[in-house]
């Protein structure tokens, strides 16, 4: 092969390869700009597989895609914001940590005092109070968040019971988050 050939190879080896990296360069994803959403005029942004939108400078975050979820139908918004405490009652000997972070991403939205109580008594529950469905008035509203076998979401009387799998309960939240934040 005369040099003016290895020349011309060497050239177009040196071109495409040039070509291919900036190709490769502008199709990668940038790793700092975050997956963004805006659904119901609201801009949400994928982080460490969560969904965060600011609220008055405040991250508030959800598990599921806002895109991905029903709008809930069992409560207005309104309803649960016009009571002065809202008690959440769970089981305080099963492990919820996952449930309980996301029911604190729905205390920091809502506007009644949040207070953390047991739906029956146990050794943990000790300094915390009792609270069913047959404590919630007006202006005192109760949730209750109990893992079960079967999904059971309803609101009667002032008392919003949430029971099913971890999974759903959570949804459910994200669903009520999501009600109040576009209400």
């Amino acid at each position: 092969m005369d040099t003016k050939k290895k020349k011309l190879i060497l050239a177009l080896f040196i071109s495409f390869l040039m070509i291919t990296s900036i190709a490769g360069f502008v199709s990668l994803p940038e790793e700092n700009n975050p997956d963004i959403k805006k659904y119901k005029g609201l801009e949400f942004s994928s982080i460490n597989n969560k969904w965060v939108v600011y609220v008055n400078n405040n991250p508030i975050s959800l598990s599921f895609d806002p895109e991905s979820l029903e709008e809930q139908k069992i409560i207005n918004p309104k309803q649960l914001n016009s009571a002065e405490k809202i008690y959440f009652s769970s089981d305080q000997n099963e492990s919820n940590n996952l449930i309980y972070q996301e029911l604190n991403m729905l205390t920091q939205i809502l506007t009644p005092k949040s207070v953390n109580s047991c739906f029956e008594d146990s050794e943990k529950c000790s300094k915390l109070p009792i609270k069913t469905c047959q404590d919630a008035k007006d202006l005192n509203k109760v949730v209750i968040v109990k893992k079960a076998i079967n999904k059971e979401i309803k609101y009667i009387n002032n008392c919003l019971e949430i029971k099913g799998h971890e999974t759903e309960i959570i949804k459910f939240i994200d669903q009520l988050i999501i009600s109040l934040l576009t209400a």
